[in-house]
């Protein structure tokens, strides 16, 4: 859903600038977010299966702690993995999305592979999260046979043989708005897909609720700020079509409004 300002920096020289990492410990508070009962029980399966992929694969069971997330844009897939990295205690590192794509023949592939292979680097405790994966794989069936059509199918395939590579310690998060355009083969590679939803009116009273309270208190010695006891209801009420970000981000608006009006009450 939100909205602190991550710190980037680039992870080593072997990505060529493809794969960004997030120090999570100094950019992402998690009392700030809020996250449903679907999505909570997800995080605790997630926790026990890093802890048992080692075993598995020590038994001859080849699985993969790789999740692709479901949802609309705004529903909160990219909080909830770097949530995940959090809880699990790993180092957060996000392929950049407008850098691995390219129009020279197979340089994609190629980028691709070089975020793999510095992830590799890393040791087996990263966690890796694509983020818009239908834009690295596409179904094969339906892409065209022209060279853009066959280049979409080369990243699809190189996808595939780097994520069987991975480690199994390695944990493998995938968010996308449009699991109808991947290829089935690169589906089945996810242990798991978890739709992360739009917050229903109750959800999203919760939500506004901690967010404002975290906020309360990290302002002390800053501002001060107090809301009456309706004011989270006239925030989801605006408009409840809005994403769960975009209402944090008029929760946001409001807070800087007060604090240039140099007053202490929320107005929604």
């Amino acid at each position: 859903n939100i909205n602190e300002r991550p710190q980037w920096m680039e992870l080593s020289s072997k990505a060529m600038g493809l794969l960004l990492y997030e120090d999570l410990n100094t950019s992402f508070d998690d009392n700030l977010y809020y996250f449903s009962d679907e999505d909570i029980a997800l995080e605790q399966r997630i926790v026990r299966m890093a802890d048992a992929c080692q075993k598995l694969n020590s038994a001859g069971v080849r699985y993969r702690n790789a999740t692709l997330l479901l949802g609309p844009s705004g529903c909160g897939k990219s909080v909830f993995a770097r949530h995940i990295a959090k809880t699990l205690g790993r180092n957060f590192y996000m392929v950049d999305l407008s850098s691995i794509l390219t129009a020279e023949m197979g340089g994609s592939s190629k980028n691709l592979r070089a975020v793999f292979d510095a992830i590799m680097d890393t040791g087996p405790n990263g966690f890796l999260f694509l983020d818009e994966l239908d834009a690295f794989s596409q179904n094969r069936g339906t892409t065209e046979r022209d060279s853009p059509g066959k280049e979409l199918g080369r990243i699809s395939v190189t996808l595939m043989q780097l994520m069987d590579g991975l480690p199994p310690e390695t944990v493998l998060m995938a968010a996308t708005n449009h699991e109808e355009a991947i290829d089935p083969a690169v589906l089945r590679r996810f242990s798991i897909k978890h739709e992360v939803k739009l917050f229903s009116k109750e959800q999203k009273v919760a939500m506004v609720q901690k967010y404002l309270s975290s906020i309360k208190e990290k302002a002390v010695g800053i501002f001060n700020m107090s809301w009456e006891e309706d004011t989270i209801n006239k925030f989801v009420a605006e408009d409840s079509s809005v994403s769960n970000g975009e209402l944090i981000a008029h929760v946001q608006q409001a807070i800087a409004d007060m604090v240039l009006r140099d007053d202490a009450i929320l107005i929604p």
